[in-house]
């Protein structure tokens, strides 16, 4: 062995046994120089070293020097101040009026701490004197004078930015309808010439037709009350023609064209109700003088009213012809008759001359 250190100490190969002969060959040999074995590359086994191995003893006492005590303390310091900030921030975060946000961990709540340290370095910071920075510490809450003017600086926020957004919606509101005011489509107003109408002499019929057309092109109150008198004049102007004294045969015809016009674009009940009565007026002024006999003093008419069933009736001087007309005389070809619904400003009823064949007219 003494042989083979110093070999060692010279600079020689170490040494190892052959896996095949056990004789000593050099530990970088592929190749057994006694048996001729391949012996390949050696094997490096897992070591175990002691102290004494190393050449240290089993106890010994460590002195740390002056420069690892200050960078020792200056790092501890460090922790502590940002420990200290982290703390400050947490209280910070609190919610509105002093409520704590929920941040899911209890040890926020409970304060801060450094790192807990093992025995080993325990020893080591007390032999520092380094004791009180590795226990944990309390945040620095604020006073309540404090707590009461973060409050008040919290509500005066709230008030600011309410009215902020008052003042701002209102702004805003106005800015918009005077926005939607200017860019307004301008829609034609549609002139109405009712009233101008009626003074060059238009028919009544033309004129409430204007009128009507302007109210569905621009429905103002202005011209809904232009129609209104329009319309009256024209419900007055049918009835007039329909209660004609003496009769008269074409202005029933043309007080029932001009009804059936305007009641096609007006729905207006009054306008409804005379189409109506102006229909009834015209059927039964639907008849004919079919034959006279003098010798009898009869007569025989025959009528198209749809509302009566009969289509042929005789009657005598006397008799009423569909329950309305009164039988004044009979002639040898005429008969002469009253119509008691209309009467003139004196009372007198409205008189009518029918002759055989021929259509009625006025007596």
């Amino acid at each position: 062995m003494a042989g083979g250190a110093e070999k060692n100490i010279r600079g020689e190969d170490p040494m190892r046994l052959c896996p095949e002969c056990r004789m000593p060959i050099s530990i970088l040999a592929n190749r057994c120089r006694y048996c001729g074995s391949t012996v390949g590359k050696p094997r490096k086994e897992v070591e175990t070293l002691t102290v004494e191995d190393l050449g240290g003893e089993n106890h010994s006492n460590y002195t740390v020097s002056g420069n690892v005590k200050e960078a020792l303390q200056s790092f501890m310091t460090e922790e502590k101040a940002t420990s200290d900030a982290k703390a400050r921030e947490r209280e910070q975060s609190r919610g509105w009026f002093g409520k704590k946000k929920n941040t899911g961990t209890s040890s926020v709540s409970a304060g801060v701490s450094l790192p807990q340290l093992d025995t080993a370095r325990h020893d080591l910071a007390s032999s520092l004197g380094l004791d009180e920075l590795s226990t944990s510490h309390t945040p620095i809450r604020p006073s309540a004078t404090q707590e009461w003017m973060r409050k008040a600086m919290y509500g005066g926020a709230i008030i600011v930015g309410l009215a902020v957004l008052w003042f701002g919606g209102n702004l805003a509101h106005r800015k918009y309808a005077d926005y939607k005011e200017r860019n307004k489509p301008q829609v034609a107003v549609y002139p109405n010439r009712a009233a101008e109408m009626l003074a060059a002499g238009k028919s009544i019929v033309e004129v409430l037709e204007e009128a009507l057309t302007a109210v569905k092109q621009n429905d103002t109150p202005e011209y809904r009350s232009i129609a209104e008198n329009m319309r009256v004049k024209f419900l007055e102007d049918v009835d007039r023609r329909l209660n004609a004294i003496p009769y008269d045969r074409g202005a029933l015809d043309s007080a029932s064209t001009d009804v059936s016009r305007i009641g096609m674009k007006d729905t207006d009940e009054r306008v409804i109700k005379l189409m109506e009565k102006v229909n009834q007026e015209l059927s039964f002024y639907k008849f004919v003088l079919a034959s006279v006999d003098h010798d009898k003093k009869t007569a025989t008419f025959r009528l198209n009213n749809p509302n009566i069933p009969e289509r042929e009736q005789t009657v005598s001087e006397g008799d009423y012809l569909q329950n309305r007309f009164l039988i004044k005389r009979i002639g040898p070809n005429f008969v002469r008759l009253d119509d008691p619904k209309v009467v003139s400003a004196s009372g007198a009823p409205r008189s009518i001359m029918a002759r055989v064949m021929v259509p009625l007219e006025a007596n």
